[in-house]
């Protein structure tokens, strides 16, 4: 059995995720992906910078599957998909 071994940055960090299904494991990890703060604004009326806004900004998160794992068998015939992803 071959073995393919990705070199991440360390810059990366690396969320998992499990489900029944493949779709369901990569949406459980991408819900572990913190989302994007809205950042500092500028108020047109009187020039000036205004501050951060509380919560998350309306931009979508994008991931990319880094590792697959599958394992199915057992009493219960249970089978598992666990999934890592980064940000990306």
């Amino acid at each position: 059995m071959a073995t393919l071994v990705h070199q991440l940055p360390k810059a990366h960090k690396i969320y998992d995720g499990t489900g029944k299904t493949l779709d369901e494991a990569i949406k459980d990890a991408h819900k572990k992906i913190p989302p994007f703060r809205k950042g500092p604004g500028f108020n047109k009326q009187t020039n000036e910078p205004t501050a951060a806004k509380e919560g998350a900004a309306d931009v979508a998160i994008r991931c990319k599957v880094v590792d697959i794992h599958y394992e199915s068998g057992g009493f219960t015939r249970a089978s598992t998909f666990q999934v890592r992803v980064i940000e990306g």
